[in-house]
Order: structure tokens, then sequence, then C-alpha cells
């Protein structure tokens, strides 16, 4: 198959670098590539230079530039949240997570139960998203950290996270959010929000992979994960990554400006998805809220049908998605973020996303549920018994 002609709607997984984006790393790994934590006279210019960059990043999250700490990218900053809070305490104490965190904070969450610390999970309802209501009824007395994301990885769905993050700090409790799928379709205001930290990811906004940023607001006691010479305001050692961080804070800033046009662009693709599915398959749940949700991401379940089959059948008609389900003991079984929303287990086999972006055309969303129309049809056909009304 001729590669120009295959869709890709799996922006939420990753996405290219811009070719300014590449232009500007090209430029830190030509000229400015000295070590910004040398004494001589190019490494105190390419300080300069990597403190600017610094500068460029808090303005966009509203943040001052000694809250921000440039690293590995959102599991990092997921990690450095729970743990680095967790490390920072002399006794266990009591964790939120929302039930669809990303599996970094999952993770990060089980390795403090490992540690003493409890872990309770806020739930969400049926649209994916959490009634803060809940959560006070969770709080406790030794509660320290609360983490709940601003948009969630698989279903798309946008959290009250400034709601959330004024309930916390009201009772002096942290709070994180993992904004990583967020940042290019909402805007971020850390201290209105009342968000204590925050982690980003390059790779999602059309910015170089391996690379990220974390918010800590000042004042805050976190202790390092990686620990050396003292780079990162003393909070993340290792040789500073310019080109990476100069691609970054270059696509940072592109989906700020572009964002509005450009959200705007994907709502109507999607909704045109969205909608041309309905209209010609049967038996298919929208998973998450239709309208409180990322405007590039379509979660969508087929009776009858098993996630990875369809992305492999989706493959070989070229076009490019998730599953929401894998593989486990032999059966393939729904995602955790799918069974969180409770939905039925026959419709959670089968759910794909769907995340438009900046390499789709218009008119993809239309072509899109075509191929998905086909393949669904071909798919449920096929099973033996035919029956999946």
């Amino acid at each position: 198959m001729d590669p120009s002609t295959r869709i890709y709607l799996d922006h939420a997984a990753t996405t290219p670098s811009r070719p300014e984006v590449i232009a500007e790393m090209q430029t830190f790994l030509t000229e400015h590539w000295r070590n910004p934590s040398t004494i001589y006279r190019g490494g105190r210019d390419a300080r300069r230079i990597y403190d600017r960059l610094r500068d460029r990043a808090a303005a966009i999250i509203g943040a001052s530039s000694r809250e921000v700490i440039f690293n590995s990218g959102g599991s990092e900053g997921d990690n450095q949240a729970l743990i680095g809070a967790a490390l920072s305490r002399n006794k266990p104490g009591h964790v939120i997570i929302s039930s669809i965190e990303h599996s970094a904070i999952e993770q990060a969450a089980k390795r403090l139960e490992d540690w003493g610390h409890t872990v309770d999970c806020l739930e969400v309802g049926a649209d994916g998203i959490v009634d803060p209501a809940d959560l006070e009824k969770l709080v406790r007395d030794d509660t320290f950290i609360v983490s709940v994301m601003m948009v969630n990885n698989e279903i798309g769905t946008l959290q009250p996270i400034e709601e959330i993050g004024g309930f916390c700090r009201a009772r002096g409790i942290l709070y994180h959010t993992d904004a990583v799928q967020g940042i290019g379709y909402f805007p971020v205001a850390v201290h209105r929000m009342k968000i204590d930290m925050l982690s980003l990811a390059g790779h999602k906004i059309y910015g170089p992979r391996g690379v990220g940023l974390f918010f800590a607001r000042e004042g805050l006691n976190l202790s390092p994960l990686i620990l050396g010479g003292g780079q990162e305001l003393g909070q993340r050692a290792g040789t500073e990554n310019m080109s990476g961080v100069a691609g970054f804070v270059k696509a940072l800033e592109l989906v700020q400006q572009e964002r509005e046009e450009h959200n705007a662009w994907l709502l109507k693709e999607r909704e045109q998805f969205i909608d041309a599915i309905l209209e010609t398959v049967p038996n298919v749940m929208i998973n998450g809220h239709r309208e409180k949700r990322a405007p590039n991401n379509a979660n969508l379940s087929f009776l009858g049908c098993e996630g990875e089959t369809l992305v492999l059948r989706l493959d070989s008609e070229g076009l490019d998605v998730s599953a929401g389900s894998a593989c486990a003991a032999g059966s393939v079984v729904s995602s955790r973020v799918i069974r969180a929303l409770n939905t039925p287990e026959e419709y959670g086999r089968g759910a794909v996303r769907f995340s438009f972006g900046r390499l789709n055309k218009t008119g993809d969303g239309r072509r899109a549920a075509e191929i998905v129309a086909k393949v669904v049809g071909e798919v449920r056909a096929a099973r033996e018994d035919g029956d999946f009304v």
C-alpha cells in the first residue's frame, strides 16, 4: 500500500516533530552545543540561552522560571510527583489517584503501597469524568497528595482540574495533574488552577521524544529521583539536553499560538467521523463524555469485535489506530480505563481509540469511517455464531 494513502489516527500515541521544531533543534546541535554547566565563555553563553528556554516554557503555563524542570517526559514527571512527594515525608501517608490515570501514575502508586502508604482510587462516572464531591469523601487527615490527570490518554475526557486544585489547596494537600494529553488542546495556568505539580511531554505536541517538563510549585519539598551534578535547579541531575529542550519549547509555543483554529478543525473532522460511524455501523458505544473531551479523540466500542483484531484489520486497510483491549491469559479483556466506565464487557473488548491531528487532511474523518464500517462488518460476519445483537 502506498504510504501516502494511509490515514494516521493515532496522534494520542505520538506525533512527528514539526519542521519548525527540527530547525530549532538543528541550531542547538550545531551552534549552541556547549555544556551550560561549564564556566568558560561558551558554557556561560549556553547557560544564558538555556535559561531563556526555561523562561519561555514557564510563561506558557503561567509559572515562574524557578518552577520549571526539564526532564525526559510524562512518565518521569508522573513518577517525580508521587515518589518525590512520598520520599520527602518521614512517615507513610494517604494517596488518592483517579481510576483512569496513566500507568506511570498507577505503577508509582503501587510502589508507594509497597513502602507502606495507602492508596485510594477516585472513581469516574460512566462519562469518564470524576466528581469532585467524591474526592471529599476519600480525603483523610493523612492525605498528602492527589493526582488526577487533565485529559485521559485513552478516552480523551477532560477532568475538572481547576475545581480539584482549589479543593486540595484549601486543605493543604498537594495536587498533581498529568497534562500530557491536554496541553495541546486546552490552556494551562498552573497558579490560577491551584496546581502544585504538572507533567508534560514533547512528543504529544509535535516535539521531540524523550523530553518534557515537570512543574513544581516553588517552596515544595520534593526529593529528586535522579542524583548527581545538581542540574535543573537541583531537582534532576544530568547534562542538559539543550537541543531537545529547544525543540520542546518551540513545539509548546506553536500549539499555544494555533490552538483555537486547530481545535475547530479537529472537532469538525472528529464529529463527522463519529456521526458517519453511528449512521452506518450498528451496536456502537462512545466511551466517555461526547463533548467534555479533547477535540481530537474518539473512543468507540464495537459489539461483536475485539479491539486488537480491529487494529490489525484496519492496519491492512491503511488506517492506523490503537486498541483499548489487550490479550491476557489467552483471552481478550477490556482495558483498565474502559472497565472503570462500567462498560459492558461485550462492548469493552471492542474498544478502539481514534485520535486526529496534523497528519490528517480534510475529509479523513469520513474516509476513515468508511474503512471502519467495512472492516467491522467483515469481522462480525466472520464470527462463527454471527449473533452480535
